[in-house]
C-alpha cells in the first residue's frame, strides 16, 4: 500500500506520478479495493442531506431562542422540522437506493457538505450529530466503502460549531482517506486521479492553488466544495467558493488554471441539480452540482427548468428589486454565461454516481429513490 503523506505538506511532481503509476489510493488498501483495471472505477455521490430527527429535543436542546432575532428562530425551527420529516421516511428511502444502485467497482462515498444540520450551540451534542449522521450513512453502504465530506455551511452552524467541526473532520478524514488531514482544504488520490476537497466557508486561495498545482500529471482532476466554482443562478449567488467580491481576481484566475486542466468541479449548497460545461482559448470546465434535500415527493421527478444556456438567470434575476444587487447579479452571472456553452437545471433531490475511466467521467442522476437513472451528464471525455 503507498504510504500515507501529509496534505499540507508540498507534494512534487516527481511523488505524484509515481504515486498514479502505483494506482494506489491512501484509503487503506486491501481486496476490497481490487480491481481487474484499476483505471476505472465509480463513486457514490451524496448532495446536502441536512441530517436531522424527530423530536427536535435530540440535538438541538441546547439551542438558545434568547440570542437569536425572532426571525433567524422562526426560520431555523421550520428547518428542524423539514429535516426530521425528510430523515423520519424519505431520506433513509433515498439512502436504501443509492445503496441499491451501488456500482461494483465504487472506491468511496462523497458527501457535498452540510452533512448535518447543525444549530446544536453544544459542542459535545454537534460532534454526535456528526458521528450518528456519517455512521448511518456509511451502514446504507455496508460500511465497506470511505466516506468522504467537505465542510458546508451547516456543517459549522451554531455556538461552538466551527470549532467542534474542525476537530472532528481532520481526524474522521484522517481515518477515512488513511492518510493526515490537517485542514478542511485538503488533497487525495484515485489511482490516476486528483481529489482536492475545499473549504468554502473560509477559502484560502493560495492553499486551494498549491495543492492544484501539485496535481500536475494527474488524469483528472476533480475540485470539490459544498459551495460551487461557477456562480449559480441564486439569490445568494455570491454564497459560493471564492464568491465575496474580495477573491475576484483569484476566482478568476482559479476558473482559467481549472479550465487549461479540464477540471472537474463538484458542489452542493443551492438545493438544486445543476449542470454546466463553460469553454473558452483557456480551455474546458464542467461543474455539476446536486442535492438529497428531499422535502416533498415532487421533487422525485427530475424535470429541467431549463436545458439550454440562453435560460441562465432567468430564474432569479427578475426577482432582484435592489439595483446594485441586480447591477452585481449581471456581472457575476455574465462572467459564467460569456463562456457557457451547456446548461442543466431542476429543482429536485435525489442519489447521484460517478463513472470514472481514460474515456469519460459521467454522472448519473437518480430522482428520490429511483433505481434508474433520470439524466446522465458528460463532465469529461478523453484524457484531461
Amino acid at each position: 500500500m503507498e504510504k500515507t503523506f501529509d496534505v499540507s505538506a508540498r507534494l512534487g511532481r516527481r511523488d505524484w506520478l509515481k504515486g498514479c503509476a502505483a494506482g494506489a489510493l491512501c484509503l487503506g488498501g486491501g481486496s476490497a479495493f481490487a480491481q481487474r483495471n484499476p483505471g476505472d472505477y465509480s463513486v457514490v455521490l451524496l448532495g446536502d442531506t441536512h441530517y436531522d430527527a424527530h423530536p427536535a429535543t435530540t440535538y438541538h436542546s441546547h439551542y438558545d431562542n434568547d440570542r437569536k432575532a425572532e426571525w433567524l428562530w422562526r426560520v431555523q425551527r421550520a428547518e428542524f422540522m423539514r429535516n426530521g420529516d425528510m430523515w423520519a421516511e424519505r431520506c433513509p428511502r433515498l439512502l436504501k437506493a443509492s445503496a441499491a444502485c451501488l456500482p461494483g467497482d465504487a472506491r468511496f462515498v462523497l458527501q457535498l457538505g452540510d452533512l448535518v444540520q447543525g444549530d446544536c450551540d453544544d459542542q459535545p451534542t454537534h460532534k454526535r450529530m456528526l458521528d450518528d449522521a456519517m455512521q448511518l450513512m456509511k451502514r446504507a453502504y455496508s460500511g465497506n466503502l470511505p466516506f468522504v465530506v467537505v465542510e458546508g455551511n451547516h456543517d459549522i452552524r451554531g455556538d461552538g460549531a466551527r470549532a467542534a467541526y474542525h476537530e472532528w473532520s481532520n481526524a474522521t478524514m484522517g481515518r477515512e482517506l488513511n492518510q493526515t488531514v490537517a485542514s478542511t482544504t485538503f488533497s487525495f488520490r484515485q489511482g490516476p486521479d486528483a481529489w482536492v476537497v475545499a473549504d468554502f466557508n473560509c477559502p484560502d486561495p493560495a492553499l486551494i492553488n498549491r495543492l492544484v498545482d501539485e496535481t500536475e500529471g494527474a488524469r483528472h482532476l476533480f475540485l470539490v466544495s459544498h459551495g460551487p466554482l461557477l456562480f449559480s443562478d441564486t439569490g445568494s449567488f455570491r454564497w459560493s467558493l471564492l464568491g465575496a467580491a474580495k477573491y475576484d481576481e483569484a476566482r478568476r484566475a482559479l476558473i482559467a488554471k481549472l479550465m487549461r486542466r479540464r477540471a472537474i468541479v463538484l458542489a452542493g449548497h443551492t438545493h438544486m441539480i445543476d449542470f454546466k460545461r463553460v469553454k473558452s482559448s483557456e480551455g474546458e470546465l464542467t461543474q455539476f452540482i446536486t442535492s438529497a434535500v428531499w422535502t416533498n415527493e415532487e421533487m422525485a421527478f427530475a424535470k429541467p427548468r431549463y436545458t439550454d444556456p440562453k435560460g441562465f438567470g432567468l430564474l432569479n434575476g427578475p426577482k432582484l428589486t435592489d439595483a446594485k444587487a441586480r447591477a452585481d447579479f449581471r456581472v457575476c452571472l455574465g462572467e459564467v454565461a460569456k463562456d457557457l456553452v451547456e446548461y442543466w437545471f431542476a429543482y429536485a433531490a435525489g442519489h447521484a454516481t460517478l463513472a470514472v475511466s481514460d474515456r469519460s467521467v459521467t454522472a448519473s442522476f437518480y430522482p428520490g429513490d429511483a433505481r434508474t437513472p433520470s439524466q446522465k451528464f458528460e463532465l469529461a471525455s478523453g484524457k484531461a
